[in-house]
């Protein structure tokens, strides 16, 4: 997720269930970990600039990571439901929105 100037990435290991190896969305989330992690800089880098490009503050991005991790972008939504991966991964995705709501705010006051 880009989250104004903020990047929270969660991985979500799809090849370790037959259910999900094709599409993640086939939940197995018992076999399948989400677990926080982090993007290499040069990554976030890149997320940051094309979101700044496109005007978005806020996306949900789908990445593959290639077995020469390499990272493939597949999209950015830019409504994306965060509650239940904020769960999973126990990333600070409502605190991160927050700021970057509260932010938006401090700029009109000005």
């Amino acid at each position: 997720m880009v989250i104004g100037n903020r990047v929270l990435s969660c991985r979500i290991d799809s090849q370790a269930s037959e259910a999900t190896k094709v599409d993640w969305r086939h939940y197995d989330f018992e076999h399948v970990a989400h677990v926080q992690s982090h993007l290499p800089a040069n990554i976030q880098q890149k997320l940051l600039r094309f979101m700044e490009k496109i005007g978005l503050r806020y996306g949900a991005i789908d990445l593959i990571e290639t077995p020469e991790e390499d990272f493939v972008f597949l999209e950015v939504n830019p409504t994306g439901q965060w509650g239940w991966i904020a769960d999973f991964a126990k990333l600070p995705i409502p605190e991160a929105v927050a700021d970057m709501l509260e932010s938006l705010f401090e700029r009109k006051k000005v």
